[in-house]
């Protein structure tokens, strides 16, 4: 079995107690703190259109809904986290976001804790190349390298799922390597990283 197969398996066995447990213990502080530098990060404002990738149940589909915008998509492997996931605004799309493709391109593009899961990002970023907008910000939440990235890597392994942890110097040469231009790079946890990308073509 492949990790994108083992990884839809593990967060299909869960769907139903995802989003509780996910605010529970320590797990309420950093993801807090990663709430306020994703959210300071995509800039929100009205009338600008959304592509979430990796949505899982909805915490940041929710949070971003309520920025009024124009369009909202949120795109998750598992369909078991799908059927948790009730936003309104929100339309929902059960599909790989290694290779997701749309017709229309987005304001922003949001991809909060689904990187570490794929065998190699390059794919998922140049395929984003063609979806985000000229002017338009793409924002990745990822695992740091290091002792906590460590344990979220072990924890992972447990459940039979390969979760790849980066470096500063790992995420800028990936983003070399295609038309990407890195806006900014803040660490909200010791945990993780919050990329703002634009498409420097």
């Amino acid at each position: 079995m492949n990790n994108l197969n083992s990884t839809k398996d593990y967060f299909d066995s869960f769907a139903g107690e995802y989003s509780s447990k996910s605010h529970k213990g320590f797990c309420i502080g950093f993801r807090k703190k990663e709430e306020k530098a994703v959210l300071n990060a995509i800039a929100p404002s009205p009338g600008i259109s959304y592509l979430e990738l990796g949505c899982g149940s909805g915490y940041y589909t929710s949070l971003i809904s309520k920025r009024s915008p124009s369009l909202l998509i949120a795109v998750d492997i598992s369909q078991k986290m799908l059927k948790h996931l009730h936003v309104k605004k929100a339309k929902k799309v059960r599909a790989d976001i290694q290779n997701v493709s749309f017709r229309q391109q987005f304001d922003r593009i949001i991809c909060a804790g689904a990187l570490e899961f794929l065998d190699d990002i390059s794919v998922f970023l140049a395929n984003m190349e063609r979806v985000l907008s000229t002017n338009g910000k793409m924002v990745l939440l990822l695992p740091r390298k290091g002792i906590c990235g460590f344990f979220y890597k072990f924890f992972h392994s447990l459940h039979g799922v390969k979760v790849k942890l980066f470096t500063e110097k790992e995420l800028k040469s990936v983003l070399d390597q295609g038309k990407w231009k890195l806006e900014s790079l803040a660490v909200p946890t010791p945990m993780t990283y919050v990329l703002t990308v634009t498409n420097g073509q």
